[in-house]
């Protein structure tokens, strides 16, 4: 039969993470050029900008990719998975212009509605001041060293490594996955991204305890309070604004993404 319509699909990561650092090898021009891994100013991102300013960048770069004579504004799907979700629930509901060419969202195990981690002692770095996770983690890449690790162990070490705290962090087993496909999915599992980032999320988990799911955009009043955990209110984005409809898929099982309150 006749193609009558061509679907082109496009897969963007997370800012600056290892397949995300382009701008650092390309000739062109690029705002971003003169910053480096190895600079604070290269890591001072959280979930607002990439909600801010990634995912309309995306959006409307694929939208003028894709666009001919006989349709010049083409419609965009999203399909996000955990975080990549998450970004685009909250960059929907602050540019209603979005609305426009996006079609429909699909999240993938989305990070809307998260519970947590399960380990005791994970639960409690959450809850501490961002000041003192900034103090332990440094500003720029959290654990940056793992890409190291990995080089250095053998595949099936590593593996062992990921599993333990896969367990320790989320009590996922990783029963269904098999022994010998674990060390080619492991070595694209872990990439690093901004501290900042990480204290975000401990941010929205914190203020979402015991309350409906909530994305707070990031509240940088703590690093300046020593009183962080008194009781204020921070600005959320307001998913009820969002018009694109939208398909969540998520594991009954999956002991971050919390499903009763997605639903």
């Amino acid at each position: 039969g006749k193609i009558t319509k061509q679907k082109t699909k496009r897969i963007s990561k997370t800012k600056f993470q290892q397949y995300h650092r382009l701008h650092l090898l390309t000739s062109l021009p690029c705002p971003l050029r003169s910053l480096r891994p190895t600079s604070e100013a290269f890591w001072d991102y959280s979930l607002d900008e990439m909600a801010r300013y990634d995912i309309p960048a995306i959006v409307s770069y694929i939208s003028s990719y894709t666009s001919t004579p006989q349709h010049p504004s083409p419609s965009v799907s999203l399909i996000g998975f955990s975080q990549g979700a998450a970004q685009c629930f909250a960059a929907l509901s602050l540019n209603p212009i979005l609305s426009r060419t996006v079609s429909v969202m699909i999240g993938l195990s989305p990070a809307v509605c998260v519970k947590g981690l399960s380990s005791p002692v994970a639960s409690a770095i959450i809850s501490a001041s961002p000041a003192f996770l900034f103090l332990l983690f440094g500003h720029k890449a959290i654990l940056a060293s793992a890409p190291a690790w990995q080089t250095i162990l053998s595949e099936q070490g590593f593996a062992r490594i990921i599993d333990k705290l896969l367990l320790l962090l989320f009590a996922w087993q990783t029963k269904e996955i098999s022994s010998d496909l674990k060390p080619r999915l492991y070595r694209h599992l872990y990439s690093p991204t901004a501290v900042k980032c990480v204290v975000h999320w401990f941010q929205i988990i914190t203020r979402t305890r015991g309350r409906m799911c909530h994305l707070h955009v990031y509240d940088d009043t703590q690093n300046m309070r020593s009183d962080h955990k008194s009781n204020y209110v921070s600005t959320e984005y307001d998913v009820s604004r969002i018009s694109v409809p939208c398909a969540l898929f998520y594991g009954l099982a999956d002991t971050i993404i919390d499903g009763d309150e997605l639903q």
